[in-house]
């Protein structure tokens, strides 16, 4: 009867994944077998640098160098390697030679030892955790501004620290999602940056609107309307006036008229003021959906009877694409998400001071 005597320690999710705070790359990983105990399993090195420890450094512990690998694909190579294992321990005796207890190995140990090395040597890069930088994630689809960032993420300069928290879950949650990214670095903090970097919008004082091809737009919110700054070095009509009222109400959160030809001179060199009213109906929620590459699309509705227009259905008085049921689910003409396509949706409902 054989007695086993190699124990596996499994990996667990991402576990060998880890990134000190300062460090510009994340800790490396390797294989290690215990030969007195015959504990086998993979981990990071818990050290910054080349430190061992005594047992280590007196061959008692045996390491391999891995890349940082998943869970199903780290557990295979464990289990690759335990019949190699097995005989480096049998094979395994610690001896004094003089000044400290050294590890001794029979020829047939050495020989597996060379074997896991080798089955170290041969995985599959690809196989390894696939790690992001979380500012690099959320601007892959080539939003890299981050005012636009802050609106598809609904942060703001008075978003608090739960909300961040629970922003950092589902965010991460989603790039998971897409089978694309097993782990952000650097979210929260990502996170708060945006936050920290949001104008604020207090109470009658301007608010930057962005940057267009031509020109700069801020908007000052007066009740039920809206004064808009537009400043060019160009030809006055130089940006389209949807652009401009697209540019206001993603930085204010309502719906406005379009601007006119009736633009008035301001003080500033290039400035041109002129005031709309706000739309009688504004959006009260936001429609997030994700698709499966991880690009993200927000649409902003005004929910009416159960259905709920944007505001371009409102304004052409078309028949909205999506519908809530008596039940209280969403439906985009019928199905759950946009043309069925792959994906999830995350309904947010927006605060009532967002919107009047």
């Amino acid at each position: 009867m054989t007695t086993t005597t190699v124990e596996i320690t499994p990996v667990t999710g991402n576990e060998l994944f880890r990134h000190y705070r300062g460090q510009t790359s994340p800790q490396s990983c390797y294989v290690t077998l215990d030969c007195r105990s015959g504990k086998l399993s993979a981990a990071y090195n818990p050290e910054i640098g080349n430190a061992v420890t005594t047992a280590e450094y007196h061959g008692h512990i045996r390491s391999w160098s891995i890349p940082c690998l998943r869970e199903t694909p780290a557990n295979a190579l464990l289990e690759q390697i335990e019949p190699l294992a097995e005989r480096v321990v049998v094979g395994y005796r610690s001896e004094w030679d003089g000044s400290n207890h050294v590890a001794s190995f029979d020829e047939d140990a050495l020989e597996a030892i060379d074997g896991i090395a080798a089955l170290c040597e041969g995985v599959d890069a690809s196989e390894g955790v696939r790690a992001w930088d979380a500012g690099d994630w959320l601007t892959a689809s080539g939003n890299t501004r981050r005012e636009v960032v802050c609106q598809e993420l609904g942060i703001t300069a008075e978003t608090t620290d739960e909300e961040i928290a629970a922003i950092e879950s589902r965010v991460e949650e989603e790039a998971r999602a897409t089978g694309e990214a097993d782990v952000l670095t650097g979210t929260a903090a990502y996170l708060r940056g945006l936050r920290d970097e949001a104008p604020a919008a207090p109470v009658g004082g301007w608010t930057p609107c962005g940057d267009l091809a031509y020109g700069t737009v801020e908007a000052l919110r007066e009740d039920d309307e809206v004064r808009i700054s537009y400043t060019t070095g160009q030809d006055l009509y130089a940006d389209d006036d949807t652009e401009i009222r697209a540019a206001v109400e993603a930085a204010l959160g309502v719906w406005i008229e379009t601007p006119s030809g009736a633009w008035s001179a301001a003080e500033g060199d290039g400035e041109v003021v002129q005031t709309v009213a706000l739309l009688d109906e504004q959006p009260t929620h936001e429609i997030v959906f994700t698709d499966a590459r991880g690009e993200v699309t927000t649409t902003r509705v005004h929910l009416l009877d159960g259905v709920a227009y944007t505001r371009q259905e409102m304004e052409t008085m078309d028949s909205a694409d999506w519908e809530v049921s008596a039940a209280g689910e969403w439906r985009c003409q019928g199905q759950v998400t946009p043309g069925g396509a792959n994906g999830t949706i995350e309904i947010r409902p927006l605060r009532p001071e967002t919107v009047n």
